[in-house]
């Protein structure tokens, strides 16, 4: 028999999403920032072309390690480094939790817009699990 979990508190949630953000900050952002500096220095629609590739490879590097960040800490440990910070965890809602369910709780993560959608999902629903939570069939709980 299982013991009954208790949902993680909305502000908790909201904190150590903060922390993790800092986190990817710091894995992420700045080793990336210097990326186009190092390009040579060629004028006119070349350099515009560069930049522009420059913008895409940085965007889908950050988007991939995000998803992955949070993605494989929540498969392996259950616990991103801020969930672990505000004691609370990610569950399967029916079973053993898989890394297809964390990829896909974590891919609104990839866009402010889309977890704004995905969050509000929360509020709509007088719920306490995101839709894709719900879609991948996992929730956040006290740990």
């Amino acid at each position: 028999m299982q013991k009954k979990v208790k949902p993680a508190v909305l502000w908790k949630r909201f904190l150590a999403y903060l922390i993790d953000v800092l986190m990817i900050s710091f894995i992420v952002i700045l080793p990336l920032r210097g990326f186009s500096s190092g390009m040579p220095q060629w004028s006119g629609w070349q350099m515009s072309m560069m930049r522009g590739w420059n913008v895409i490879v940085i965007t889908l590097a950050v988007a991939v390690v995000t998803v992955l960040y949070w993605a494989l800490l929540e498969y392996y440990v259950r616990q991103s480094i801020g969930k672990m910070v505000c004691r609370i965890r990610v569950q399967s809602t029916g079973g053993v939790l898989t890394l297809r369910q964390c990829v896909v709780r974590n891919v609104t993560k990839i866009s402010s817009v889309l977890l704004l959608i995905d969050v509000a999902y929360m509020f709509i629903t007088h719920g306490h699990q995101r839709f894709v939570e719900k879609l991948s069939g996992t929730a956040v709980v006290e740990a």
